[in-house]
């Protein structure tokens, strides 16, 4: 029987991680029919070795590699599945993540009332009260993600997202100009947005849960390093774009981003960094780590900006 979603998950080298994602998916699912289409991206920790121990058992469980084998990044492992999707939908799942028992449910439901619409499952970082990156990314979705409503289409995330089939086939799934960290699915979504129009719901009932290993440190220096690489490129691809990440506020356009330079200064980070080191209040240490964020990828940003200058003498 054909399956009704393929869920898509890229793995590298987190083979703990991936068996308690995957047992969330073979034994707890209470859902429509469905096939795994598990993408390992040169994983050297013994997860391929697992998959197929597990391939032989589970006839809905799919192993994809990647030709020689090696480590390519999350954009090339996830488009693995494009020439082997056959469902009417894709879940995007992470496999760092759990998924709850009545997920695929909750995403079947959806496209039985919306058929041509995307849907966005809701993420819980299970270890805020110690990891305040963890606090700051349940902070920032607990807002939108209270009930199901329409959102701006630059919200999608490929963590926990559903969507009809035939728009990642015919998008050729992800930007493989993008590398590294951050912005591919924001940039798939941006390319959606453009050639299909569809509505796009936060669906909260869709619930995933993890625990988030990365700390702020490690967050932010991502973020830095996003700016200079995908974002920028995101900024060359699409020079329209203007919501994502407040690119109109980033590139200096209108009003506000004038004035943006005056925001992201280096005195300003710098107290913002060491009022961390204080116990402050919790909203406020949130709203820190928030312009953290922001000044970390303008900076990245701009790096890049002056490096493209000084290449080409000429810059958007």
């Amino acid at each position: 029987m054909k399956p009704f979603f393929d869920v898509i998950i890229p793995t590298w080298n987190n083979l703990k991680q991936l068996k308690a994602c995957l047992s969330s998916f073979l034994w707890q699912q209470q859902a429509p029919s469905y096939r795994l289409l598990v993408c390992v991206d040169g994983s050297t920790d013994g997860t391929l070795q697992y998959l197929e121990g597990l391939e032989r058992q589970i006839p809905f469980l799919k192993i994809l590699i990647h030709s020689d084998g090696k480590h390519h990044g999350v954009t090339f492992t996830r488009n693995l599945a494009l020439a082997h999707v056959t469902a009417p939908y894709v879940v995007f799942f992470d496999s760092d993540l759990i998924a709850t028992p009545y997920l695929l449910y909750h995403y079947y439901n959806f496209f039985q009332r919306h058929p041509k619409k995307v849907a966005l499952g809701h993420v819980y970082y299970g270890n805020a009260i110690e990891n305040l990156w963890a606090a700051y990314l349940n902070w920032r979705r607990q807002r939108i993600a209270l009930y199901e409503k329409e959102v701006p289409y630059y919200y999608f995330t490929t963590g926990n997202s559903a969507l009809p089939a035939h728009y990642f086939i015919a998008l050729k799934g992800f930007c493989t100009a993008l590398s590294g960290y951050g912005g591919t699915d924001a940039e798939f979504a941006m390319r959606l947005h453009k050639h299909f129009h569809p509505e796009f719901y936060i669906l909260p009932q869709a619930l995933a849960i993890g625990v988030m290993t990365k700390t702020l440190e490690q967050a932010l220096k991502q973020r830095r390093f996003m700016g200079k690489t995908n974002l920028f490129t995101i900024a060359q691809k699409h020079p329209q774009e203007k919501n994502y990440f407040h690119l109109q506020l980033i590139k200096h356009q209108g009003i506000t981003g004038k004035l943006s330079p005056l925001l992201f200064n280096s005195l300003i980070a710098k107290a913002a960094y060491r009022l961390l080191q204080f116990p402050l209040p919790y909203k406020i240490q949130l709203l820190l780590v928030r312009y953290l964020s922001a000044y970390e990828l303008y900076q990245g940003f701009w790096e890049a900006s002056i490096q493209f200058k000084r290449r080409n003498r000429s810059f958007f």
